[in-house]
Order: C-alpha cells, then sequence, then structure tokens
C-alpha cells in the first residue's frame, strides 16, 4: 500500500510528540555503571511488575556453618555421577583453604568434570581484568571455616544480582579430590569452584550447565556486549589480516574473547571439541629471514591437553626467530600459542566481548556511551510470532523513540545498535529477532501510521534460538519503532531491549494495539 497524499498526511516528525527541536526534552539518562561511563535510562511497559529483589543473604547463628536447603547434592547434580560424587566443605579438602592465593589469574581456571568450559574460558578472561572480576567476586565474598556462606553477583536480565551458595563442593567420594573445576596453580584456592557451584546454583543444577554459549557467559559476568565470528570457508569476506588486527585491538582495549573447535575438530593435534578456549593475546614475530609470523594465545580451560602443530610450546620453529620469541612458554598449563593460518583451519568461531559495542568492527569501542532499557513482554495478541506478512507482525509488542536532529557529530546518520534479551529459565530459548521501523506517515485525525522498514547493517533479518541477539543500525534522524518477536506464535514471557546510541534517544513511548501500523514500500 502506498503513502496517502500530502493533503491527507503530515510528516510523522511533525505531530503527537514527535521530535521537535522547538520543544525541550525531559528524559533523563544517569550514570549508574560503576565508573564505566555509561548513561542509561529504563522505561518498563510490563503489565504485571514484580519486584526481583534475588537472593538474601542467610542468618546463621554464631559458631554455626551454612547448608542451602534448597540445593542439596541430589538436585546440584542429577545424572549418573552423582553415584561417585559428595558434598565436602573446602577444609576437608584441602588443609588450607583460601578464597584467593594470590588474586585471580587466567591459569588458576581448571576444568575437570562438568563441562562449563563456556564459562571457565569466558572466567579466565575476566581473572586477568581485575576491575570486572571483582565486581563478580572479591576478597570480602567468602571467608572459609567461619559460616560457610559464599557471596558473588551475576548480571541477569537488566540487574546485578545477589547469589549466596553453601560452601559444600562435590569431590569424588573414594579420593576426595574435588570433581568439578579447581585452581590450577593453588590445590588450596577456592575462587574457580565455588564460581563454578555459584553458576549450577543460579541456573538450577550442573546438570543443566553442561554445555552453553560463551557469550552468554560474558552477559551474566559482565552485562557486556558480544559478538560471535563464524568462520565460512571458501568466503572471501573474512579477511585474515583484519580479523587478526580486530583480535589485537580488542585485546589492547580490555575486550574478552574466547573461541570454539567443533565437533570435528576433537583429537585432531591436541585439540578438543566440541570445546570452548580463551583467547588472550596475540603477537607478530619475525623470523630471521624477515618472515612475519601472526600468533593468538589460546588456552585450554582444562589446564592440560595443548596444541601439538605448529607453534606448539616445544616446537623448533621458535628456534628460527629473530623477534618475538620471548613469548614462548614451555609449561603443561593449557596454554599455546597457534598460528593465525591454522586458527581460521581447526576453530570455527571467535567471541568478542566487550563493555561497549565496536559497531563497525575494528576491535575499538565506540562511543554508544548512552544505553536505553525498554522492559516489555510478548503476552496475548502481542505474542504475534512472524506473521505470514510483515502487517501481521507488527502485532507484536512496539515501541517507539526519537533519535534527534541535535547532539550527535554526525547529523545525518547516526550509529544504533539494539540488543534484545529474553527472560527465560536456562536454555529453554524462543528463537527471536528484533526489527526497526522509520515512522513515515500517519492520517490526519486517525489511529493508522505508516512505517517503513529499516535494513540492519547486516541484512540478517534472521531468527536466532539464543538468549541474545543484536542488531546494527545506521539512522537519520527522525521518528522509530522497535519490535521484537519469536519465532513461534504464542511464546508468553518477558524480554529486555537495549539500544545503543553514541548520544540520548527521547520520548520513549509504547505503541498501543489500537493503533494500526502499515507497512509502506514508498518514501516520499
Amino acid at each position: 500500500m502506498g503513502c496517502c497524499s500530502s493533503k491527507e498526511s503530515r510528516d510523522f516528525n511533525n505531530i503527537n510528540d514527535i521530535d521537535d527541536d522547538s520543544e525541550p526534552y525531559t528524559d533523563v539518562y544517569h550514570d549508574n555503571t560503576q565508573g564505566l561511563g555509561l548513561k542509561q535510562r529504563t522505561v518498563d511497559f510490563r503489565s504485571t511488575k514484580v519486584p526481583d529483589e534475588g537472593m538474601q543473604r542467610p542468618e546463621v547463628p554464631i559458631g554455626q556453618m551454612w547448608t542451602d536447603p534448597e540445593f542439596p547434592l541430589d538436585v546440584a547434580i542429577t545424572d549418573e555421577s552423582r553415584r561417585e560424587v559428595e558434598w565436602k566443605r573446602p577444609q576437608e579438602i584441602v588443609p588450607d583453604p583460601v578464597l584467593f592465593a594470590d588474586g585471580p589469574f587466567r591459569l588458576d581456571i581448571q576444568q575437570r568434570s562438568f563441562g562449563t568450559c563456556w564459562f571457565l574460558s569466558m572466567l579466565s578472561g575476566l581473572a586477568d581484568n581485575r576491575d570486572l572480576c571483582k565486581r563478580v567476586i572479591n576478597d570480602a565474598s567468602y571467608t572459609p571455616e567461619t559460616d560457610g556462606i559464599c557471596h558473588c553477583r551475576f548480571w541477569n536480565f537488566g540487574e546485578w544480582r545477589d547469589v549466596y551458595i553453601d560452601d559444600y563442593l562435590p569431590v569424588i567420594a573414594r579420593t576426595r579430590h574435588l570433581y568439578g573445576a579447581a585452581s590450577g596453580t593453588n590445590r588450596n584456592e577456592m575462587w574457580v569452584p565455588l564460581m563454578e557451584k555459584a553458576l549450577a546454583r543460579f541456573h538450577g543444577s550442573y546438570t543443566l550447565v553442561r554445555g552453553g554459549l560463551s557469550s552468554d557467559a560474558y552477559l551474566l559476568l559482565t552485562g557486556g556486549i558480544s559478538e560471535r565470528i563464524d568462520f565460512l570457508r571458501n568466503n572471501s569476506r573474512l579477511a585474515p589480516a583484519e580479523l587478526f588486527s580486530r583480535i589485537r585491538i580488542a585485546l589492547n582495549n580490555g575486550a574478552l574473547l574466547t573461541c570454539g573447535v567443533s565437533k570435528d575438530g576433537d583429537g585432531i593435534l591436541g585439540l578438543m571439541g566440541p570445546h570452548s578456549y580463551s583467547l588472550s593475546a596475540a603477537s607478530v614475530v619475525t623470523k630471521a629471514n624477515g618472515e612475519k609470523g601472526y600468533l593468538l594465545r589460546i588456552r585450554n580451560p582444562h589446564g592440560s591437553n595443548e596444541w601439538t602443530g605448529k607453534w606448539n610450546d616445544r616446537d623448533p620453529e621458535w628456534e628460527t626467530l629473530k623477534e618475538g620469541g620471548s613469548i614462548n612458554t614451555n609449561r603443561n598449563d593449557g596454554e599455546f600459542w597457534m598460528s593465525l593460518e591454522d586458527f581460521l583451519e581447526y576453530f570455527y568461531r571467535v567471541t568478542i566481548c566487550s563493555q561497549l559495542p565496536d559497531f563497525d568492527k575494528d576491535g575499538q569501542p565506540d562511543s554508544l556511551r548512552y544505553v536505553l532499557n525498554i522492559f516489555g513482554e510478548w503476552r496475548g495478541k502481542a505474542a504475534a510470532g512472524p506473521g505470514r506478512t510483515l502487517r501481521e507482525r507488527l502485532r507484536n509488542p512496539r515501541f517507539s523513540f526519537t533519535v534527534p536532529r541535535k547532539g550527535f557529530a554526525d547529523k545525518d546518520h547516526v550509529p544504533v545498535l539494539v540488543q534484545l534479551i529474553q527472560k527465560t529459565d536456562y536454555k529453554e530459548y524462543a528463537a527471536i529477532s528484533c526489527d526497526l521501523f522509520k515512522m513515515a506517515y500517519a492520517n490526519e485525525g486517525s489511529s493508522t501510521y505508516y512505517v517503513y522498514q529499516m535494513e540492519d547493517t547486516e541484512y540478517r533479518n534472521s531468527y536466532f534460538p539464543n538468549l541474545q541477539a543484536t542488531f546494527r543500525y545506521m539512522l537519520p534522524p527522525g521518528r522509530y519503532l522497535v519490535l521484537p518477536s519469536t519465532f513461534l506464535r504464542g511464546v508468553h514471557r518477558e524480554f529486555l531491549i537495549r539500544v545503543f546510541s553514541p548520544g540520548p534517544l527521547y520520548r520513549c513511548r509504547s505503541i498501543p494495539s489500537e493503533i494500526n501500523l502499515i507497512p509502506s514500500h514508498q518514501w516520499e
């Protein structure tokens, strides 16, 4: 359907409470991000707002140690491995338990029986960023042999949540060795197994957290933004030099990176798959003949099973270097160097995680420091799914906001990143997507609006069966409508939309279902 004539319509930017530079904005953004420099504004359009206060610190009589009544061993482990495991407190496992032996360190991470590599590989990166790590767990979180309580914090659905666990840990009954994660540097150190238990407690059990995405671990540990880059074989869009540059710049700017080996790579030259590794450094080395080598430092969270191919710890190739050889350390700690060429051959994905979006994908965080948080829900007729037509899809929840003409360095187009997060039990994910429309025209005196669908910069228009999905747009000033949807109709749950921009967005409104939205294919 085409747009109505100019006599029958007015540009949407000039009606209702749409962008009018002569009218002052009253929306206020607040900096409540603990030094990260983000300015946030939150609007909540859920029909029922039930406060989620999280867990409260247990009250324990002096001289007693707390046992969590809601997380006994038969709840924590629900598969066959339960038969060989029992609970023990740290002082029953090691002679001198401590939370940290010498602060957190990436080599502390040692995965064992539970399939939590997706979490532990990200935790390894977090350990080397003290500022981020102390927001999750710090020296005050736990004192051995006192009340048996460990306190940490996870970011979940827009808020930091307190998590309290008792300090019982799963051990192999016949040996009293830790069954789950442990410290790879000091057996008396307990922060790693306690963090793995906190993850299991938060999601319901150790059994449930076997397998996952490291991007979800980063969201849980920091509330930041992640991007997964899948390596497409024989695809010219993946330029190795550009990827290496992006990885190196991202690491230098404090990003946390993980990478993955698929099932097909299991057992090849020491690699494990499917498995998640941490990626902590990128370096350029020079051989005696002047040839350059582009190397990545990768670590297996098991703390063992290292790469045995070119540039492994004992490879004679290190002896050919004129510059850069000092980066090699020959120790069995799960950490190794690998060439970029082999990395692209044997790994299938890298995940780059940062506190600020890297909009232009150059590794450098961009200045998208303003975050508009929109809470909403798919309920009743508004759980409309993808629809057979775009008009049917427009029956999902709709929220409008203004990209103003003032306040941006580039007044022609503004970079905007939209992140959609669904609220659900772990792994019970619906396939989700998010569309953005420019509100183009409105019939004078009626409840019909015409909207024009914007293309995201990657032209994906896809649904993702994940906890979160992100979309990039370059937007001219105007009034916009953001519309989340699920791939299946009738999925009822809450969601959070986070809109990152280089300046404040204004007048966020929920568009009532009575308003008729018509997709327009003309731009006048």
